[in-house]
């Protein structure tokens, strides 16, 4: 099982994209927790913490990566465990 744990600005469509992106690699999702926070300049912040039994952990580390280009994530980690 590893945990994938994405912050990103809300409101450009991030969500949806990084849960199919989750299964199409293979992956079922165990658990998921989202946590929203307003930064002090008005800002939309999501956390989204999500633990995945995943087939192929290169493939799914491969995939996630991809989503740190796009311009609303701030942060992504993958954790073993």
């Amino acid at each position: 099982i590893r945990q994938v744990q994405v912050e990103y600005i809300q409101g450009h469509g991030t969500f949806g994209p990084l849960v199919r992106t989750i299964q199409d690699s293979g992956g079922t999702i165990q658990d998921l927790r989202v946590e929203d926070r307003t930064t002090e300049n008005g800002e939309s912040i999501r956390n989204v913490s999500i633990q995945v039994l995943a087939k192929q952990s290169a493939d799914l580390d491969l995939i996630m990566q991809s989503f740190l280009t796009r311009p609303e994530v701030q942060d992504l980690k993958i954790i073993e465990g």
